[in-house]
């Protein structure tokens, strides 16, 4: 068995620990029959505890992860209020995944991924205090994948398939000593779809479906710590038996920067907050793909991510700005403004935050503030 300890480097760490957190067996998927309620749509049936998976406890204020589930980090990821994640995958023994250095990695039915949302009472401090918020479940069914939020009770002992989705207020000392507090929105299964649903470009009806986000070689293609010493996740993955294919030479493979990585260049650093919070949305396929803005960090031409290029829709009339981005002048630039603002019509991504990711936009400012030039 793993034990895993809360660490806060923007995102969690896996440590490694001898203790048995006492699962009752192996981890299992909804699909092979169980403890199940039907979901919204009536189609398919899942576990309404999330105990049932037998994939995650929580025991002496840590996640407990149970053989087989392997724990991942991005590069740089989504900003979800500052709150601490943790990610685990699953796949049925026996089985693995497909690696593809462009785009989601593809999984066999029965495969669970996971994101655990928590905040500490101190983030100085991610190991003590800590309070568990939701676990978003993915599901991969024979029709695609469901997404499933899971709210965890008060006593911390587990978490209840809540459809429906929630709020609750969180207060919380930040890693520059303020005090930062707001309501954390937990979004119900449609509004998932917000954000991983994509449309299939070979569908004549366009319909949209629920892909993943994370789970891509620029994502995890980086050094996390497993068993003690770090490794690349990717070569982890491929060990374990969660995905095949997996090359040899992975420094010839995508990687996305980590945002906060001085040794990255700005722009590199820059690109990264845009795709992992914005690019799931700005895509060919993606909810956003009418607004012309391409924001995956692979995006090499200016105009597609935005420079001088004018934003198909303005802000508004307390928000004047001419193009997405305006090299040398971040106040004008669409993106910055969308990004550090809370209102509800005004701010990108709509969905997932309450407050501004500070430090991220600063990132973002420096970035088109050292651009040369301007719009013509």
């Amino acid at each position: 068995m793993q034990r895993t300890f809360l660490i806060l480097c923007s995102t969690l760490a896996l440590c490694a620990c001898s203790s048995n957190p006492g699962f009752s067996g192996a981890p299992r998927s909804p699909l092979d029959g169980g403890p199940v309620v039907a979901t919204l749509d009536g189609n398919h049936q899942v576990y309404r505890k999330l105990s049932d998976y037998r994939m995650l406890a929580f025991e002496d204020g840590q996640l407990v992860t149970n053989d087989g589930v392997v724990p991942y980090d991005l590069n740089t990821p989504l900003f979800s209020d500052y709150a601490l994640k943790f990610r685990t995958i699953w796949v049925p023994e026996g089985q693995s995944g497909s690696y593809t250095d462009d785009g989601p990695f593809e999984f066999p039915v029965g495969t669970v991924v996971t994101k655990t949302f928590s905040f500490a009472a101190d983030m100085r401090k991610p190991n003590e205090n800590v309070r568990l918020i939701e676990t978003r479940v993915l599901l991969k069914t024979e029709t695609g994948w469901v997404p499933l939020p899971y709210i965890w009770n008060d006593e911390q002992t587990d978490a209840i398939l809540t459809e429906v989705g929630g709020a609750t207020d969180v207060q919380f000392v930040h890693t520059d000593g303020t005090t930062k507090k707001t309501t954390y929105v937990i979004p119900d299964s449609n509004q998932c779809q917000e954000c991983h649903g994509n449309v299939d470009p070979t569908d004549p009806e366009q319909t949209k479906v629920v892909g993943l986000i994370g789970p891509r070689a620029k994502h995890l293609n980086h050094t996390y710590t497993y068993d003690g010493s770090g490794q690349n996740q990717l070569a982890v993955l491929a060990e374990r038996g969660i995905l095949s294919g997996v090359p040899d030479d992975l420094d010839a493979e995508p990687h996305l920067a980590k945002w906060d990585d001085a040794s990255e260049s700005l722009e590199r650093r820059a690109r990264a907050i845009l795709d992992a919070n914005c690019a799931h949305c700005h895509n060919p396929n993606g909810t956003a793909a009418g607004s012309t803005l391409l924001l995956a960090a692979e995006v090499t031409d200016p105009p597609s991510y935005g420079v001088c290029n004018p934003p198909i829709r303005s802000i508004d009339e307390n928000h004047p700005t001419t193009f997405d981005i305006d090299p040398g002048n971040p106040d004008a630039s669409a993106i910055v403004v969308r990004f550090e603002s809370t209102e509800p019509e005004v701010m990108m991504p709509r969905l997932g935050r309450t407050l501004v990711f500070e430090e991220g936009v600063q990132v973002v400012r420096d970035w088109i503030a050292a651009m040369p030039g301007g719009c013509n």
